[in-house]
């Protein structure tokens, strides 16, 4: 974390005493408790606080991210073959969500990557 964000700051909340993190620094804030109660605390604390951000979970960035996969360009396939887009989404309606789908490494991945949404990808 320290490489992202330099001047992130870090809150510990543990029921041990306060520890050496894994980095070898110890938490800018610590709070011995059980997380559960503490959050609820630091919640209504937020709540009264003047800043409130909606941040990104919003009905238009959820809409948004319910097509972003989606390639916009359109392109004629050659005759005798069709759009491996079309193809993918095809097996993808027709997989059940509960099945996994391993892809091959070839040039074709990509599709499978990029529109495969209702099938478990393994």
């Amino acid at each position: 974390m320290d490489i992202f964000y330099p001047d992130a700051k870090f809150v510990q909340l543990d029921t041990s005493p306060q520890v050496v993190m894994g980095t070898g620094r110890v938490a800018d804030c610590y709070i011995q408790s059980d997380a559960p109660s503490r959050v609820e605390v630091i919640d209504r604390k937020l709540e009264r606080t003047v800043i409130h951000s909606i941040g990104y979970q919003t009905v238009e960035v959820k809409e948004r991210l319910a097509t972003a996969w989606l390639d916009p360009g359109v392109f004629e396939p050659d005759p005798g073959t069709m759009d491996p887009r079309d193809a993918v989404l095809t097996v993808d309606q027709m997989i059940p969500e509960e099945m996994g789908f391993i892809s091959g490494a070839g040039h074709q991945a990509g599709f499978a990557i990029d529109a495969l949404h209702q099938a478990a990808t393994i």
